[in-house]
């Protein structure tokens, strides 16, 4: 059987409309594909889009009458071949195949049949996956060729030949660097007394591992240092070469570009001194001020080398450190990131103030003649503010995500000022929502919840009570608090699993009270997408709870929105089961809307549907709706699986929902929530 392949990506579409686009991307979505799927109207956003992102697959429209398929396929080939180009065509015809396949098509797929559009998509992708990572080596070993045959000689780049642990060949830029009159100076010097202590044993691995043929062509970064007092960091390739016929070391490197320190002060800090400094800005509190993490990138600094030479190129950023420096404040940390990179640590009174600073510091660069050598000339920078609201939890992320940033900034010219994360009204929400989840944690803790009932009534005259559980938070002073309004705070700060707990311990005691007075009670119980998310943890947890509360056995149903599912199909799979073996009926909510509604019902075999709002709404109109509920109609009659339409809120409605077969309905005009259980049923003949 052919491995299944996953991918990783994003798929591009040359369509009007991206209803198409999001078919196949809830198919794959559904069917394990971490996949995107992006919509261009024409040639002209494409070659926008497809420079920016990750694209492993187009698809053209046959449908698409402003561009012709073979008119992408040129497209993509000039901008890169490699990706493949699919057409989407519900004619599958031979004819068909043989006129996309000799416009440049690799095939043709259809909505019509899902799972030969994923095959041919997984077979695409891997050939695609392929040829990148084929390229990669290419390119790997077109870069390894050309150092081993570059001669030491030839570069500006600091090098030696190194051999039994003794230089024996020296280039200028590493004399120089040593400050040595003479690269012949260096030869007969052993390797380990050029080499700071604290970093002799990385370059022993190295020598070891590349002498093993075991190193990975990784640079290495480690210090130099001479007995006049001279430092060089550099990040080196380690290359096994012959000397005079024996095996020897070519060590190849130049400046680093590692973080080389906090030149607000004289003590270098290293990487990890950086992400200390920034754990202890965002818990430092100035007054009221805004605490920052400021990243600065000289914009074409690659450029600026090649017309300044390395030593040009890293005299302006020590100039523009400077400019830094006099337009910062006292309280203000510098870091020197990398050879074209700083990082400011920073308080403002807002964080208007801080980039309104910001750009006194960009129109003073701007304005500015640096010297470069013996040339004179000007750089721009892009930044990106991130007010630090809290201490981040992987500062290491967030310098790597602020760097991929500054990149956008320069792709689109550079000299421009973004801030990234949370903005002031951005900081304001979350600040409120960090409130209400401290209420909502405490409480849980003081147990100031209550359950709401709201009926749901049979059309057949059934007397069971059956009841939607809604959520009541009690505050402080007594006030009910609707779930609308804590809610969401306690999804984003994963409250929602304890929530979901107390619901399902809370309707057992109250469906253990109703049988003991001769009630039959069946209580609907909604499991939320973080609770969803971990279902093997809450299976864990509700198996021995249904052990020790087999009462419940048929009297509760545990409720899965539809459009949680997208991400958690297997999930909701192994919770339905588990559910419906310990004794529990389950159901979908918000029902019917997707295309992808179908496959749902067939791979989750629930008991209860409940019909989505916009159903109720249509009843008696023309038109697709329709046409959907009458497929769900039969689906559910022929399997046996019991609907629920909501919001009804007239006699007509329901009545026409019961001609269609619906067996039980809720809404305002059956009732309204409320805390008591209150018996409601209908019998429509």
């Amino acid at each position: 059987m052919r491995q299944r392949i996953v991918m990783k990506g994003e798929v591009l579409v040359l369509a009007h409309t991206p209803n198409d686009a999001k078919q196949i991307e809830a198919h794959l979505r559904t069917s394990g594909h971490s996949v995107h799927v992006l919509v261009a109207p024409g040639l002209d956003s494409f070659a926008d889009i497809i420079e920016k992102s990750n694209i492993c697959i187009a698809i053209h429209d046959a449908e698409f009458s402003d561009c012709r398929l073979i008119q992408l396929v040129e497209a993509v080939h000039r901008h890169k071949p490699q990706i493949p180009v699919l057409q989407l065509n519900n004619n599958t015809d031979a004819r068909s195949v043989t006129d996309a396949m000799a416009q440049g098509a690799r095939g043709i797929v259809s909505l019509g049949n899902l799972p030969h559009l994923e095959m041919l998509f997984q077979q695409e992708y891997e050939l695609y996956a392929m040829h990148e990572e084929l390229q990669g080596l290419r390119d790997k070993i077109a870069e390894l060729e050309r150092v081993r045959t570059q001669d030491l000689g030839s570069t500006s780049a600091p090098g030696m030949r190194v051999q039994e642990g003794i230089v024996v060949h020296a280039n200028m830029a590493l004399a120089q660097a040593l400050r040595f009159s003479d690269p012949e100076d260096l030869i007969g010097y052993p390797l380990m007394d050029l080499v700071a202590k604290q970093d002799q044993q990385t370059v022993k691995d190295a020598v070891k591992a590349v002498m093993k043929g075991r190193h990975d062509d990784a640079p290495v970064g480690f210090t130099l240092s001479s007995d006049s007092g001279a430092t060089k960091r550099l990040d080196a390739r380690f290359i096994r070469i012959e000397h005079d016929g024996e095996p020897a070391i070519e060590i190849r490197g130049q400046e680093s570009r590692g973080p080389v320190g906090d030149i607000s002060k004289d003590a270098g800090v290293a990487r990890q001194g950086v992400i200390a400094a920034i754990h202890e800005q965002a818990l430092t509190s100035i007054g009221d001020a805004v605490a920052s993490l400021i990243f600065v990138s000289l914009d074409d600094y690659t450029g600026l080398e090649q017309r300044a030479g390395y030593d040009g190129a890293e005299q302006v950023a020590e100039q523009v450190i400077e400019i830094i420096r006099e337009t910062s404040r006292d309280n203000d940390r510098i870091f020197r990131f990398s050879l074209s990179e700083m990082v400011i640590l920073g308080h403002r009174d807002s964080l208007e103030d801080m980039r309104g600073n910001l750009e006194h510091f960009q129109r003073t660069l701007t304005r500015s003649v640096l010297k470069a050598g013996k040339k004179e000339v000007s750089c721009t920078a892009s930044v990106v503010i991130y007010p630090l609201a809290s201490d981040p939890e992987d500062p290491q992320a967030l310098l790597s995500k602020l760097h991929g940033q500054a990149l956008e900034l320069q792709k689109d010219g550079g000299n421009a000022i973004t801030i990234a994360g949370d903005t002031a009204e951005e900081l304001k929400r979350k600040e409120q929502q960090a409130l209400w989840a401290a209420k909502v944690k405490k409480a849980l803790n003081d147990n100031r919840f209550e359950l709401a009932y709201q009926n749901i009534a049979s059309l057949a005259g059934e007397e069971r009570q059956f009841s939607d559980i809604l959520l009541r938070m009690i505050d402080e002073d007594g006030e009910e608090v609707l779930a609308r309004n804590f809610m969401p705070a306690a999804e984003a700060n994963g409250l929602m699993p304890h929530i979901d707990r107390w619901v399902v311990q809370r309707a057992a005691q109250v469906i253990g009270k109703q049988l003991s007075e001769h009630r039959d009670p069946c209580f609907f119980v909604r499991v939320s997408e973080n609770t969803l998310a971990d279902a093997d943890k809450f299976i864990t947890w509700l198996k021995p709870f249904m052990e020790k509360n087999s009462f419940l056995k048929g009297h509760m149903v545990l409720v899965i929105r539809e459009h949680h599912l997208q991400d958690h199909i297997s999930r909701a799979q192994n919770l339905v089961n588990t559910a419906q073996a310990i004794g529990l009926s389950t159901a979908l909510d918000h029902f019917g809307t997707s295309r992808q509604s179908p496959q749902m019902l067939e791979r989750l075999k629930v008991n209860y549907i409940k019909l989505h709002s916009d159903f109720t709404e249509s009843i008696g109109k023309a038109g697709s709706d329709m046409q959907a509920l009458e497929a769900i109609m039969e689906y559910a009659k022929q399997h046996s699986v019991k609907t629920i339409a909501e919001r009804v809120t007239d006699a007509n409605g329901m009545a026409r929902l019961w001609q269609m077969g619906v067996n039980y309905i809720m809404g305002s005009h059956v009732h309204e929530p409320d805390r008591e259980l209150r018996s409601t049923s209908f019998e429509l003949s």
